[in-house]
């Protein structure tokens, strides 16, 4: 499984939005020893791709960061987003169909 790094950052906002500090170190050390995982570098193309995504279907910062990343690999999202249906080409895969 691929995974966007961006990811991580938003995982640091969040539990720094919720006051949840305390966590975040045995969570990130807990997603690191999550086996056959592979985190994707942003790259110049993804961040391309991810402001056009914004500028054009109105997507999150996150969102377009991770349907970019998801578009540069498999084409494939595992999300209960709905707006991932907005992005052409990109398959969104419910996670409880997993």
């Amino acid at each position: 499984m691929e995974i966007s790094s961006i990811s991580l950052i938003e995982m640091e906002l969040i539990y720094r939005s919720e006051k949840r500090g305390e966590h975040l170190l045995k969570d990130l050390a807990a997603l690191a020893a999550l086996p056959n995982v592979r985190y994707v570098a942003l790259t110049p193309d993804v961040a391309v791709a991810s402001v056009y995504l914004r500028q054009t279907l109105n997507l999150n910062f996150f969102d377009s960061h991770y349907a970019a990343t998801a578009l540069t690999l498999d084409r494939k999202i595992i999300s209960f987003d709905q707006s991932y249906g907005r992005v052409p080409g990109l398959i969104c895969i419910k996670p409880e169909t997993i």
